[in-house]
Order: structure tokens, then sequence, then C-alpha cells
């Protein structure tokens, strides 16, 4: 039965895993894109109304079972109703007669629809293309635009008066970039090529088991949840008083049991190995089960869990051999890698992320005096974001200016009794030549090998090397040898 029951369990959270990205389900938490290109987390609840200020409000029930990655339209005359809208394909512009030149720059010669009459025409029901239509025959100088111009005079009335709205599937990524543009500070200013880039150095795979030590209200636990599936172990190490909250990633709408299953919290002051904990009664006062009142049964029914679960967490770290440790922390990394670096597996990888840059270069200084990592070095994340239509690809002119910085190690074991592979080849020509084979001949009785003009024997020279060019062999390996130890060191 037990079987049966993990077996139903683990379908159940495949299943859940498979439809968290697919489509919008009742209770999710939901990332909506705006027509202002603006992003606005919110909470599916039964019977509630989202409101998206002047871009309308629809009940949530609308968007329930919705794929995400859609563009819906708000019908206010139909009280909300959501209805996708069709994809308009990117066509070639071409235009070599109208060069904007024509165009008058003083705004007060140029005839436009009034606020009042814009108002009017919301207040009668218009729709925001009925507007825009309005907007653009009541324009004096929109046909001595060009066509680039008239396509982006046309989408900013349209991220002005559209009434659209577009659910976007929780991924890292997405989250990645939501609050980076909203609240960088949050997540440590943490851009989304950058978080790529962490779990990549990390080597986050599925089944494996990694440390995270992180101030990003559970971003990155979130994303390397993503990448392990329903297989893997995360232990959290945290400095608060209580579990941490995790809002980010309760907003990435994982199914309760994988979180459960898979991510384990530890408190930096429960980690040490002679950690006691304090002695709370875990049982009635009498040692059995009689209870004085249902409060006190199920305050000691609570803590008794909250035990167990600190003593498996415990286990799990002291048992060791984690194929990962990575940091996005506001303290020192190196002492936190000098603490946790032994409950690390061989080849293991640290990767320590930190919006500047001298907080890891005092890292990898101190790590380089070490004997239990390999290679310590630091990249910046550097990235440029393009518009890419036709006849219109550029760079765009505003783009951050740094996605912070990663250091990446490698864990190793030190082996004193270990030799660098010149020193071994230095030490087999130090040792003497063995001696040449005495000629089977001359056990006979034969006659010795007549000596050639020189008068040295030719026997001598077989199997025997010459003094200058043992010398010399000696001399370009003492070379190469300490050529490798300056570019080792």
């Amino acid at each position: 039965m037990a079987t049966a029951s993990t077996s139903t369990s683990s379908t159940s959270i495949s299943d859940a895993l498979s439809t968290r990205c697919a489509c919008v389900r009742e209770g999710d938490t939901v990332l909506l894109r705006l027509p202002s290109k603006q992003e606005k987390l919110v909470k599916l609840t039964s019977n509630a109304t989202v409101g998206l200020g002047k871009f309308g409000k629809f009940p949530a029930s609308e968007l329930v079972g919705k794929p995400y990655g859609v563009t819906y339209e708000i019908l206010d005359k139909e009280g909300g109703r959501l209805q996708a809208m069709s994809h308009q394909a990117v066509a070639e512009m071409e235009d070599a007669k109208n060069t904007n030149q024509h165009i008058e720059d003083d705004a007060g010669s140029i005839a436009l629809l009034g606020t009042a009459q814009i108002e009017a025409l919301k207040q009668s029901g218009a729709a925001g293309r009925d507007i825009i239509a309005q907007q653009i025959a009541q324009h004096s100088q929109f046909q001595l635009k060009n066509e680039f111009s008239k396509d982006k005079y046309l989408k900013r009335k349209e991220a002005k008066f559209l009434k659209h709205v577009t659910p976007l599937p929780p991924t890292s990524h997405n989250m990645t970039a939501h609050h980076f543009h909203k609240l960088p500070a949050k997540i440590r200013e943490l851009r989304p090529d950058s978080m790529s880039q962490l779990l990549s150095l990390a080597n986050v795979r599925p089944g494996g088991k990694y440390i995270v030590v992180e101030d990003c209200a559970g971003l990155v636990v979130g994303a390397v949840l993503e990448r392990l599936g329903d297989e893997g172990k995360i232990l959290a190490i945290h400095d608060a008083d209580s579990p941490p909250a995790f809002d980010v990633l309760a907003a990435m709408n994982f199914p309760p049991a994988l979180v459960t299953s898979l991510v384990s919290t530890l408190n930096w002051s429960n980690m040490a190995e002679d950690y006691t904990p304090p002695p709370l009664p875990l049982s009635a006062k009498d040692g059995g089960t009689n209870f004085r009142s249902t409060h006190e049964r199920d305050k000691i029914r609570r803590r008794r869990e909250l035990f167990e679960t600190l003593e498996r967490a415990r286990a799990e770290l002291h048992q060791g051999e984690f194929d990962g440790l990575i940091l996005a922390s506001q303290y020192e990394p190196y002492s936190i890698v000098d603490a946790l670096h032994k409950y690390l597996a061989g080849s293991a990888s640290i990767v320590a992320y930190s919006p500047f840059a001298h907080v890891l270069t005092e890292a990898q200084n101190k790590l380089r005096a070490t004997n239990y990592v390999l290679h310590p070095s630091i990249t910046e994340s550097w990235m440029r974001e393009y518009q890419v239509l036709p006849g219109r690809t550029h760079p765009m002119m505003n783009m951050s200016g740094s996605g912070g910085f990663l250091l990446h190690a490698i864990r190793i074991f030190d082996d004193p009794t270990a030799h660098a592979v010149t020193a071994s080849k230095k030490r087999r020509l130090d040792e003497p030549a063995p001696a040449p084979e005495k000629p089977s001949g001359s056990e006979n009785g034969a006659a010795p090998v007549a000596a050639p003009a020189g008068g040295e024997p030719e026997a001598a020279a077989v199997g025997v090397a010459e003094p200058e060019r043992v010398a010399a062999e000696a001399s370009e390996l003492e070379k190469e040898g300490e050529g490798g130890e300056r570019m080792e060191s």
C-alpha cells in the first residue's frame, strides 16, 4: 500500500509540474503584462476581480483554464469577458516618398482630439481601436509621416488606449526579469542572464544535491528547483529565526508537495555538529498522551514536527556529498565557503554572485591560498538587448550597465603524496642507467668484439646514454618544470 501511495503522489506531482507553465489554474499567482509593457503579479482567488487601473478589470474566473502567452482583450461591454486576440504578422516596410521633412514641430498647429473629446468617447463605451482611429483621422499631419513613424505612433496609442492583458508563465526567467525591473534590490540586482550563468556554472541538473545560501526572497531556490524537476535535493541555509517566507518561490506555483519533499531549510546556528536543541517538552507531562487541553496537544505536536524536520535537515547536511554550493547573499562569500566546503563532494562547483566586484575579488585572493578549491575565477555578466524588426534591427538605446559578477571554483581534495608529472620525469632521469648486459658469446669462450679504430669497443656504447645527452635532457626538463610552476602560480 505504501508503494502504491508513493507512486500516486509522484504521478500527481509530475502532472502538476507539466501544467504549471501550460495553463492558468485557480489559486495561482499570475504575472500579467499590460499594454504599457509593465507587469503585475496577481493572486487568482475564487469570486475575485482583477483590477488593472485604466486598462480595465475582469473576473479572475475568466483567466482560469486559459493558456499562458496568449493576449486577451478585455471586453468592458460584456462584463470584463476575455477574448483571445489574433497575432499580427510583422510586415516589411518600404517607404521612399515621405521623409518627415514637411512635418511642423509646433504642436499648436496640429489638430488633435482634445481631452474632453477622448473622455466623452470613453464614457460612450467606444472601444480603444475606435478612439485610435478617430485620433488618426483628426491628426492633420499623420499622412506626412513615413511608415516607420506611423508604426511608432500607433504603438504609443495602443499602449495608452487598448485594454488587453497577457499572462506570462511563472518561469525563473520571467520572475527574475519582473523583479529586476520593478524592485532590483529585492533580488540583489540579479539579472536574467546572470541567473542563467549562475545555474550553468553550478551544473544544476535533475537528481543533484545543492546547498543554497541566498537573500533573494527564494528566487535562486526556485530557479534551482525548476531545473531539478521532481528529483534532487536543495538545502537552503538562512539566518532567520523562523523558516524564511520565500515569497518569490511561492509565486512560481510549484506543487506544495514538491517543495516540501525537495527543499529543506536550516539556520546557521543549528548546523553545528555539537548543536544541542533546547530542553522543551515533546510529550505530555506524564510522558504519555494525557494532555491537559487541546491547545497543549497541538502545541506539542507542532513542536515535535519542527524538531523532526530540523533533525532531518541536519542529517542531510552532515551526510555531505553535495554537488554544488550556490551563493547570492549579502554576507562575505569566503566565510560561507570556508564553513560549508567540507560538505561538498569532489569536483563540486562553488558559485558566488555579487553585484560588487571587490567583494568577490577579496574572496578569490583568499581561496587561492587554500588547498580545497581549484581555479577560482571571476566573470562579469554582459548583455545587450536588440530590437529585431524588418528593416529596424538595432541595439536598444537604454540598457542596464552591469548584471553583476560571478565567482566560480571547483572543490578538490588535497593529497600530500601527489607529485607533478615533470618532477616524476626528472626523478627517473636522475637515477643511474642500468649496466649493459654481457654478450652471450663471452660466456662460451668466444672472442670479444673487436674494437673500432677509435680505440673504444662498440659494446661499451650499447644501452649506455652519452653523458652530454643526459645532461641536455635534464636541463630541458628543468626548464619545462620551472615554466609549468610559473604558470600554475
